[in-house]
């Protein structure tokens, strides 16, 4: 597993499908969860790296959003959505 990865929890399939976010270390991988955000996880953990069809989600490689302030932080799907309603009533 190496940074940008897209990758799957076996054990929390809820998390939706991750990107790693930096390259492991000292045992640890930051990886950001579609429907988690970001975890920090035990390299020994069942990750799984996905691949092909199963790996392409376009969300994952625009992951960090400014805020009113200009700093960038991750959001999850739930929370983008959220943002897109209140700027979109109605989704349109």
């Amino acid at each position: 597993m190496k940074k940008d990865d897209r990758v799957r929890h076996s054990a929390a399939p809820q998390w939706g499908l991750g990107r790693v976010l930096e390259d492991p270390a000292a045992g640890k991988v930051r990886i950001f969860f579609s429907d988690a955000g970001i975890k920090t996880i035990s390299t020994d953990a069942n990750i799984v790296v996905m691949t092909g069809k199963q790996a392409l989600i376009s969300f994952l490689d625009n992951l960090k959003i400014p805020n009113q302030e200009g700093h960038s932080s991750y959001k999850t799907l739930t929370v983008l959505k959220e943002h897109f309603l209140n700027q979109f009533p109605g989704g349109t």
